[in-house]
């Protein structure tokens, strides 16, 4: 049971971890471009290095953050390492990218698009997004093959008459 381990949101202290809280042992972060800005009840972790060890946690959640990682290659591997064996990582990002994912900046910070940003809590200025990710190469171009399953499911609702597509990567280490 996934629940019965270690769970950690690379999100901040957010809606997830006010609501996991009571079911598992949580470990949350954010990242802070400027460290010395970190919320000091808000753990600073780079996902594309973590300080955690490996075989650290059963699950990982995080909700529209690959998006604004610099090196989601890099990250997707750390977040491997972390995760115990048969552990997960559940997410979801925009699939923003029509036939081929984007890259916008590159992991040097260099510019190859127009920059875009997401309303962010902690930045006045909003996340830079690096990436527009396709769902049809998503897999192949950002996740490491070391995963043993890589599912997207897609679920369809109707909110006042919209229809509205949420899609969740499920990661299996």
């Amino acid at each position: 049971d996934l629940l019965n381990g270690k769970v950690y949101l690379p999100a901040g202290d957010g809606f997830l971890y006010h609501r996991l809280k009571k079911y598992a042992p949580i470990c949350f972060s954010d990242y802070y471009t400027n460290v010395e800005k970190a919320l000091p009840d808000v753990p600073h972790q780079d996902l594309t290095n973590l300080t955690y060890t490996n075989d650290s946690f059963n699950l990982i959640i995080s909700e529209h953050v690959m998006e604004h990682i610099n090196d989601p290659k890099k990250a997707f591997n750390e977040i491997y390492r972390v995760l115990k064996k048969n552990g997960r990582y559940i997410f979801n990002i925009p699939f923003e990218g029509e036939n081929k994912s984007l890259t916008r900046v590159d992991k040097n910070y260099n510019e190859l698009m127009p920059k875009k940003y997401h309303l962010d809590p902690l930045r006045n200025e909003g996340a830079l997004v690096f990436n527009d990710f396709s769902k049809k190469d998503f897999f192949d171009k950002y996740v490491p093959s070391i995963f043993r399953s890589k599912d997207i499911i897609e679920d369809i609702s109707i909110v006042n008459g919209i229809e509205v597509i949420s899609e969740v990567v499920v990661l299996k280490k």
